[in-house]
This record gives C-alpha cells, structure tokens and sequence, in this order.
C-alpha cells in the first residue's frame, strides 16, 4: 500500500526554508573566507634568468618591496651556487632566505664527491631536488600552516640549460604548483646592456622563447639594469622598440655588419693561397714569369727581373671583399627572427631595481598573469594605485628611452 504522505504546515515550511537559507549562507561566507585566505598565500613568482642578470638582486628588491607593501614575501633560495654568507635563514628583520636548498645537497659536496664540474653539478643538484621533493613541499606547507598570505619567491640558478633544455626545473615547478596549488609567475630576466648589441639582443629574445616555452609557467620577460643601459652608448632605436620586441627585421643590416669570429676577407685568403702556391710550385712560377717577361721586353716596357715581381702579386677576386660564412650567419639571423615573429610571443618590461615606478609597473604585469589582483587587499591597492588604477608604463618607458 502507497505510504500516505503529510505534508508539513505552512508556517514550519517557512521556519524551515529561513534556516535553509541562514545556513547556507554562514556556509558560503565561511567558504569564501577560507578560499580567499588560502588562495591570497598561493601565489609566487619563479625568477629565472642567465648568469649576470640580477637575480639575486632582483629577488631581495622584491622581497623588501613585497613586504612594504604588507605581503608576507619569502625568498626560497633554490640556487645551490648561492654564497652560504649571503642566506640568513634566521627570523627577523635580517632574514634574507626562508629556505635554502644547501640545506638539503650542497654543490661544493657533489662535485668534490663525484668529481663533477661546476655545470654538472648543478644539474645533478637539481635532480636530486626532483628526487626528494616531499622537502620542498613540506617546508613550504608549514610556512602556509605558519601565515596562510606567504608569498614565495624562487630564486633559481643561472645556467641556461636548466631552465630552456632541462627537465628537472619544469618538473619541479609543475609538481609544486600542483599538490600545493601555487599560482606561480615565471620572471625571467635579462640584462638591458644587451640591448645595444643586436647579436646577443636576438640571443636573448630567443632563450626568452625557449625558456616560455619550456617551463610552461605564465611568464613575465624583464629587461633588467635598464639604468645602466647608457654606460654602453647610444642604441640604435628606442627603448620601445626593444620592449615590444617587434619587427626585428630592422636590426639584420646591423648583424651583417657584425664581425664573425674576425675571419679573414676573401681577399686576404686568396693572396695567401695564392703565395703558397707560388712557393710551393717553383718552377711553373718561373715559367710563367719567362713567358711574361719575353712578352714585356718585345714590347719595350718592362726587363725580366720587373716583370718577375710584377706577375708573382695575385689579381684581385672579382666583387667586394666578404668574410667567411657571413651569408650564412645573415641567413641564420633572417630565420630567427621570422621564428620569433611567428610566435609573437616575447616582449619585455623595462626595470630599474632602484625606481619604485619601475617596480610598481612591473608588479602590476606579474599580478595580472597570476591573479593576485584578484585577492588584492584594498590597502594595498590604496598604496600601488593612481587615480584609482596602477601606473602607466608609458612614464617609465619616455624615462629611459634617450638611451
């Protein structure tokens, strides 16, 4: 038999409904609570970079501006190369590295125990991070459980094949973000003197790609030192033009002028075949210098021993003089650059450690691609706005563009 079914009086269903109601919506809020003070520690920044960029620099002058901008920054000092005199990991005001990975395999042990040099060392220091990294992720969880807002910044070794051919770091990083939900920025710089080279400035646009391409990370490209741009000399365009990475077809006359390898011209190769030959062969020397002085003398011009000196100078190659391999370094250039072209996917933020609209600028690029804007505190919006938006880098870039 069909169970008969009562139905409740109007006013409980309506006491009811309200508690429904009044309990979803504590749930909500508590979610939300929860998710915004989780979500406000997971966010970091991955500071990659060749030797000599600034790193280091880059990350102490960030952490410093983090923190006086009432982010909880830390620096995790993942560079086995690093000076031990340079991390403090005591609290403080003087603590510099929160966490250093020489705590877990030096580079001086690996390549004193295993005979490896400075390069492959820190690669295999790097593997052995991969390898045990349940503790990486535990210091960095308990620094969650200690403030849930920590905001991790990585400073990671110099060596180019770490971060655009191996796989060590990309694992690294992928697994991090994963398991700890990190929402990770890749900052990768570069130095700005290389701007006023257009062979190592088309270098660096490329590791740039590679390194974007590799790590899979939402990337941020910096032209760092952009300060001392100057002491180089004048650029041959504007700053822009470096920054926006565009229309690189414009600095191929400036590459063909470049010297490769100070080889010697054609022409100076030429004579030199030219005078082994003749000491190498010296009767069919003679010979030619008999039949030309014969010539000269029916025509009263020249005595044997002038036309001797005259016939042994080589002639002179047809066309101008070139070097060796210039048309394929030329060729070489032109397919890079239509390469970076057809990604269209590099282009660089001007900074100057020491300029806080500089920093300002370039902070507000890197909480766009990780979404820190999104959990900003209206305190510290307060601090990095003007009229009620970041900066314009338009400033920063008319600041420096007389280089």
């Amino acid at each position: 038999a069909a169970r008969k079914l009562v139905s409740l009086p109007p006013r409980r269903k309506r006491d009811l409904a309200a508690a429904a109601e009044g309990a979803n919506r504590a749930a909500s809020a508590g979610a939300g609570s929860c998710a915004r003070a989780a979500a406000a520690g997971m966010f970091g920044q991955v500071v990659v970079g060749p030797p000599g960029s600034g790193k280091t620099t880059y990350c102490r002058g960030m952490r410093q501006f983090l923190r006086g901008l009432g982010r909880n920054a830390v620096v995790i000092n993942l560079d086995p190369a690093n000076d031990p005199g340079d991390v403090d990991t005591t609290e403080g005001e003087g603590q510099i590295c929160a966490l250093d990975i020489n705590e877990l395999v030096s580079l001086e042990d690996v390549m004193e125990e295993l005979g490896l040099g400075p390069n492959g060392g820190m690669v295999y220091c790097l593997e052995f991070l991969e390898a045990n990294l349940a503790w990486l992720e535990e210091a960095l969880r308990e620094m969650l459980r200690e403030d849930p807002y920590t905001y991790f910044i990585f400073d990671l070794p110099g060596q180019v094949e770490i971060s655009a051919h191996h796989e060590s770091l990309r694992n690294i990083m992928l697994k991090v973000r994963k398991n700890l939900d990190l929402r990770l920025t890749a900052v990768h710089l570069v130095d700005a003197v290389h701007c006023s080279d257009p062979s190592k400035y088309i270098a660096a646009v490329f590791l740039s790609l590679s390194t974007m391409m590799r790590l899979e990370l939402p990337h941020v490209n910096v032209l760092s030192k952009v300060d001392l741009v100057e002491n180089e000399g004048a650029l041959a365009f504007n700053l822009d033009f470096y920054t926006q990475v565009m229309d690189l077809d414009y600095l191929l006359p400036l590459l063909s002028n470049t010297p490769v390898y100070n080889l010697p011209s054609v022409e100076e190769t030429a004579r030199e075949v030219v005078e082994e030959a003749s000491n190498d062969e010296p009767k069919a020397v003679g010979a030619s210098v008999e039949r030309s002085s014969a010539s000269e003398a029916e025509s009263g011009k020249l005595g044997g021993e002038e036309a001797c000196e005259e016939d042994v100078a080589p002639a002179e190659p047809p066309g101008p003089p070139r070097t060796f391999f210039e048309e394929k370094f030329k060729r070489l250039n032109t397919a890079i650059v239509d390469l970076i072209d057809q990604f269209s996917l590099v282009a660089f933020h001007p900074l100057n450690i020491q300029d806080k609209e500089s920093m300002v600028n370039l902070l507000k690029h890197i909480d766009k691609t990780n979404e820190y804007v999104n959990v900003i505190s209206p305190a510290e919006r307060d601090l990095l706005s003007h009229s009620g938006d970041y900066l314009d880098m338009s400033a920063m870039l008319e600041r420096y563009s007389g280089f």
